[in-house]
């Protein structure tokens, strides 16, 4: 996605622009509220990213972080990866755990709060470094990593599908609109996806199948709906596209929101496939392209943050925070404490 590192039904030709523009510019204005339900005014659920720490975290601290997210109306979580490197957040043979690893205990937990996880493979740091050069080294590279993934979700399965909360697998790769732009290299994306799926299906046919991706400014919508409608052609097994908005990380702005999201959602809708829409609720502060330090971001203020689902809404019920545990936690620093109260008072108990 690329997050923070998640850190990288009209037609679409001119109608679609002017459509979803109006949909969006209404609904800032005037909040949808006649036509849209109270639970699509407000975020369904979180990304969540593995760190560390969450290797020390007990039962109880996932707990409290699950009934964090339910008091926030919340139903939903992507764990955007189960490896990251070469460290397993579960009990692992194929890969170094940690000493208390933390997925088993967020799906006990997230079951008995009636919350549907989506749970990510392997997560290469290198990724964006490693997919550049021509097809030849993308398709090694993609296949050592979908090598590695597929150990980890055939270790993950017998363990995983007997959670209630499980609801299927995320391929932690994200995808973008300018490294797949050259036909060679999108025939080689395009192969690994349907290799991927093919075999994460036959590990469980009930298990839906994510993956995720993410626009750059000034991309065409028109070429960015062909882009996805010809992806998800090609992978017929994918269920679910997640798509980032961007705007935390300056990738869009509001004003370029709806078009593109727009062309997603026709291609997602031409292909039968379910859209969620992942709203950043950080800023970036630091690292490219504002400057060469790592990247750093704060929580975003809260009237951003309505004007993202307000636009977004138009385009799927389906919204999904970027990230809850890192920028609105009711456990976290202050300023995350701050906009989770916000957002509570806000978008829970009023119409957001």
């Amino acid at each position: 996605m690329t997050w923070p590192r998640w850190s990288g039904g009209v037609g679409v030709r001119g109608g679609l622009r002017s459509w979803a523009w109006a949909v969006a510019t209404a609904c800032v204005l005037v909040g949808c509220a006649a036509s849209t339900p109270a639970s699509g005014k407000r975020l369904q659920g979180t990304v969540i990213q593995f760190k560390p720490s969450h290797q020390l975290w007990v039962r109880s601290d996932w707990a409290q972080l699950v009934r964090s997210l339910r008091a926030l109306g919340m139903n939903q979580i992507v764990v955007q990866w189960s490896v990251a490197d070469a460290t397993a957040y579960y009990d692992s043979r194929q890969f170094r755990s940690g000493a208390m690893p933390p997925l088993g205990p967020l799906l006990d937990v997230a079951g008995e709060a009636d919350m549907r996880v989506l749970v990510g493979l392997v997560h290469d740091s290198n990724f964006w470094g490693r997919i550049g050069g021509d097809a030849v080294q993308a398709e090694r590279y993609l296949r050592e990593l979908r090598t590695r993934s597929l150990q980890a979700a055939r270790e993950l399965a017998p363990r995983v599908t007997r959670h209630r909360a499980f609801e299927g697998w995320y391929l932690s790769e994200e995808i973008d609109d300018l490294n797949w732009r050259d036909p060679p290299r999108r025939a080689v994306l395009a192969d690994h996806l349907k290799t991927f799926t093919a075999e994460l299906r036959a590990l469980d046919p009930r298990a839906r199948l994510a993956i995720s991706g993410f626009a750059n400014t000034g991309t065409d919508p028109v070429f960015l709906h062909d882009f996805w409608q010809g992806l998800l052609g090609d992978a017929p097994e994918l269920d679910i596209l997640l798509f980032q908005d961007g705007v935390g990380v300056r990738k869009l702005s509001l004003d370029e929101l709806a078009p593109v999201l727009g062309a997603v959602q026709r291609a997602a809708q031409g292909r039968q496939r379910e859209l969620r829409l992942i709203v950043e609720v950080f800023q970036q502060t630091a690292g490219p392209p504002i400057d060469q330090k790592p990247f750093a971001a704060a929580p975003a203020p809260l009237d951003r943050i309505r004007r993202q689902i307000a636009i977004e809404r138009a385009f799927s019920p389906s919204l999904l925070a970027f990230t809850v545990p890192d920028y609105m936690s009711a456990k976290g620093p202050a300023p995350a404490k701050h906009l989770y109260e916000q957002y509570r008072r806000a978008c829970v108990e009023a119409a957001c």
